[in-house]
């Protein structure tokens, strides 16, 4: 039988890695399909034909939604593919054959769905920065004072800091993309940073926050978290909300006791 022989075929090669099932072309399984089909008709001699109706229903005739989710699909296995690479390896040291291989795909594959490698860092990042800005929107959603909402905002930066396209944003240099990739991502970066002094005025205004200077204070507070990339592991001891508690305790409260605090680095008291 055919499909005896195809399954021949695949099981005489154990040592070729499985194609991943999302990348499977869509042509591929109409092809198994129509091989079923005809088999069934020859064995079974019975009609087993469709109706118009019945085959538009099928998933051998997807619809218009289905066929774009598919390629979502698609696209999402290649981006975290990619992402686990860059943040593992580093950008420079990662070529686009060494995505496709660790989905046993070619490389034409990861062009026909996301483009060269300046697009698929790009995208990478853009995702990053886009859960940094819904940490903003979510911040902004709650009850509470200024410090209330930005400490939520600080928690959730610290939470996506630490692992897939957060750490990659903040393990990516300016000189990693092409100069249209970088002049987007430095104003992407740029929403977050104002988004954050935004916070921080907010704080201020209603007294919840002490900060003489609103742009220095972002950036100390932005320069902490974005280096949680750098030195946090995701197999170490502490889970990524852990640290973010950690982190944003001693940003929002210092290392100095309450005693001492009231006392300013420069003698004077404050």
């Amino acid at each position: 039988m055919t499909i005896g022989l195809l399954k021949g075929r695949r099981d005489s090669a154990p040592n070729r890695r499985e194609l991943h099932p999302l990348l499977l072309p869509s042509t591929c399984r109409y092809q198994a399909f129509s091989i079923v089909y005809v088999n069934l008709v020859i064995e079974t001699g019975q009609d087993i034909s469709m109706t118009s109706e019945q085959a538009s229903g099928t998933a051998l005739w997807p619809s218009a939604a289905a066929r774009e989710e598919e390629r979502r699909q698609k696209r999402e296995a290649l981006l975290l593919a990619a992402v686990a690479m860059f943040n593992q390896r580093g950008f420079s040291t990662t070529s686009l054959d060494d995505v496709a291989a660790s989905l046993n795909v070619t490389k034409p594959v990861i062009y026909r769905y996301l483009g060269g490698k300046d697009q698929v860092l790009l995208e990478c990042v853009k995702r990053g920065l886009e859960q940094l800005q819904d940490a903003v929107d979510a911040a902004r959603l709650i009850d509470g004072n200024g410090l209330d909402r930005l400490k939520l905002f600080l928690h959730r930066y610290a939470e996506i800091s630490s692992h897939g396209f957060g750490r990659c944003v903040h393990r990516t240099g300016d000189h990693d993309l092409s100069d249209g990739s970088r002049r987007e991502f430095r104003a992407l970066k740029r929403e977050i940073d104002q988004a954050m002094r935004r916070l921080i005025e907010e704080g201020v205004a209603d007294g919840s926050i002490h900060a003489p200077d609103v742009r220095m204070t972002a950036f100390t507070l932005a320069g902490a978290l974005n280096w949680i990339a750098r030195w946090y592991e995701p197999d170490g001891p502490s889970t990524p909300a852990v640290v973010a508690t950690r982190i944003v305790e001693t940003l929002v409260c210092g290392v100095a006791t309450r005693a001492s605090s009231i006392e300013g680095v420069d003698g004077r008291h404050v």
